[in-house]
């Protein structure tokens, strides 16, 4: 009996010492690498500053019908007609480009190229040439496409002299010398020094008479021109213009300002 517990009491403690004994160590955490810095970038530079863009390259169309001065009706074909882009507002004389030729029916187009800004007004030199007709020079300002009609004097029509002029506080007279063969006379009166051509304020035929008045005028400076009618060859270039201001009464000649 006692040798029993004595052998128990061994396999107890064997038991006990067996349990007491540590396991193998845990291994150590691997230290996470530093992080090698990249190459800095090198500063890139600046877009150059772009050059501003050349304005817009604009087509004007500048077109119209044109009539024979003999009878102021009839189209009148083979006329040559040029356009120059004139400067400063104001026809210079140079090349005139491009040209066109009137067709049967009078009628002409052309078609011009600026570098501008479409819209803004552009002054041209317009030419109209043919054989037994006087060369007509127009200035002509656009800001877009142009309607231009025109009558084509005959060589043979007589220009009339410039025109006189009176000025009242409600009228203006006007007068002029007689064209030998002339049935009629057309007076025109213009904006004084337009930068190119405009629509007259006033046009009238005279009846035949070297003479009108015109009441009530607006305040203003005008030019006035005259042309001349006859059987044969119909209505004349305009004559030599007169300048002249409705704000200041007087008479005489025609004077600048």
């Amino acid at each position: 009996m006692r040798l029993c517990l004595v052998a128990l009491a061994v396999i107890t403690c064997s038991c006990g010492g067996s349990s007491s004994s540590s396991g193998p160590a845990a291994p150590s955490p691997t230290p996470a690498p530093s992080p090698v810095p990249g190459p800095t970038p090198s500063p890139v530079p600046a877009p150059p500053t772009p050059s501003p863009a050349p304005p817009p390259s604009s087509t004007y169309v500048i077109s119209g019908v044109i009539r024979d001065g003999g009878d102021e009706t009839s189209p009148l074909s083979n006329v040559t007609v040029a356009v120059f882009h004139s400067g400063g507002g104001r026809p210079q004389v140079g090349t005139y480009e491009p040209t066109t030729v009137s067709d049967s029916n009078g009628r002409y187009t052309v078609f011009y190229g600026v570098a501008h800004v479409f819209g803004d007004p552009v002054a041209f030199d317009a030419m109209f040439q043919r054989a037994g007709f006087d060369t007509v020079r127009r200035g002509i300002v656009v800001s877009g496409n142009t309607t231009l009609n025109l009558t084509l004097p005959r060589s043979c029509a007589k220009k009339p002299s410039r025109p006189q002029v009176v000025v009242s506080s409600t009228s203006v007279q006007f007068s002029w010398d007689p064209v030998s063969g002339a049935t009629d006379y057309v007076l025109d009166v213009f904006p004084y020094n337009f930068p190119g051509y405009a629509p007259p304020v006033m046009s009238t035929a005279t009846n035949g008479v070297t003479f009108y008045r015109w009441d009530t005028p607006p305040a203003s400076r005008f030019m006035a021109t005259i042309s001349s009618r006859t059987p044969t060859c119909g209505l004349s270039s305009p004559s030599d213009s007169c300048p002249f201001d409705t704000r200041t009464p007087g008479a005489g000649s025609c004077f600048l300002f």
